[in-house]
């Protein structure tokens, strides 16, 4: 890798403490440092590109009893493009299973960063095609292109197993439908994902407001025991499931600016009134600010930028949107 150099950043998210807005977090946010590449050109993008991958259908989707579906192949959750929009993001798909993963890989040469969806997609095609993004991105960063990367849930294992030198990193977990606090595993202060924070990152330790659904996860032992995990990603927290089982909860790389985490900090956006999310300001604030702490880092990025007409080309808004009978949720589909 290249020398880094630290920049500021500007943001604009203060976080929600207790019962009011803290001042000094907008401050922080403000003059909050991120390692970066040193021939990086330090500007700031203030309408970042991101790449979000497609999955394929589920089980639901392929026997929908209406066959809406049909003429489908993938989809992406509606709720993690408004998460990242809301933030200052445009999203564009990249998408699996249209039959020229070349020319969805040559996207990436003008995002600013790429976005790992959770999910339930298990086909070994689906995880090659991530694998050949996560490669390229990699790459593209050890050339001095300052490229982000965020995994949520199943993105956050797809990420963590594509440093692993043996892939096969997941054990079950009873953790599906379930409000967790977290536990550092580190000072919060000295982690990029968390020391803009300051002192109101212990909040996630202190209140139940992470949304987990998931049956599979990482062990922090397995993040010690496989080397290719030791050597790529600081476990920044953890949290335990219903059995009082530890897992890993956030990552951040350790010379890459490759995030994750095992919950889910758009379910505030998520209208499934079945899930036990916790959609209190207080709540939807905090989960809030991963989103724009990701969408920061794009802003930092040095890579290529599509000009209006081309985003305007690829733009998820292009394609069809299709609500649950339920309404509980709404798919992007390709």
């Amino acid at each position: 890798m290249l020398a880094l150099v630290t920049i500021g950043l500007i943001a604009t998210q203060a976080t929600f403490s207790s019962a009011s807005f803290s001042q000094s977090k907008a401050e922080s946010l403000s003059s909050q440092t991120y390692n970066v590449a040193a021939e990086d050109r330090k500007v700031v993008n203030n309408f970042p590109v991101i790449g979000v991958l497609t999955q394929p259908l589920n089980d639901e989707q392929l026997t929908d009893p209406d066959n809406r579906y049909e003429k489908y192949s993938s989809y992406m959750r509606k709720s993690y493009v408004d998460y990242l929009e809301a933030s200052g993001a445009r999203v564009v798909p990249l998408i699996y299973g249209s039959g020229n993963d070349d020319a969805e890989l040559a996207k990436i040469d003008k995002l600013q960063g790429v976005f790992y969806c959770g999910g339930t997609a298990g086909q070994q095609t689906y995880k090659d095609f991530g694998k050949r993004i996560f490669d390229k991105v990699r790459d593209l960063n050890d050339k001095g292109v300052f490229l982000p990367i965020w995994g949520t849930c199943l993105g956050f294992q797809g990420i963590s197993s594509f440093a692993a030198t043996n892939p096969k990193v997941l054990e079950s977990y009873d953790s599906q439908n379930d409000l967790y606090a977290m536990k550092f595993a580190v000072d919060p202060s000295q982690t990029r994902m968390y020391r803009a924070m300051g002192n109101d990152a212990y909040l996630f330790e202190q209140n139940k407001i992470q949304f987990n659904f998931h049956k599979w996860g990482i062990s922090p032992a397995k993040f010690q025991s496989d080397k290719g995990l030791k050597d790529f990603y600081t476990v920044t927290s953890t949290a335990f499931d219903n059995s009082q089982k530890e897992f890993v909860n956030s990552i951040e790389a350790k010379n890459y600016p490759f995030y994750g985490t095992q919950f889910h900090p758009e379910a505030p956006l998520v209208p499934n009134r079945n899930y036990q999310i916790d959609r209190s300001l207080f709540s939807t604030i905090n989960n809030r600010y991963f989103g724009d702490f990701y969408v920061n880092q794009c802003r930092t990025s040095n890579n290529n930028m599509m000009s209006w007409e081309e985003f305007a080309q690829v733009a998820v808004e292009n394609y069809t949107y299709i609500t649950s009978a339920d309404n509980s949720r709404v798919d992007v589909v390709f």
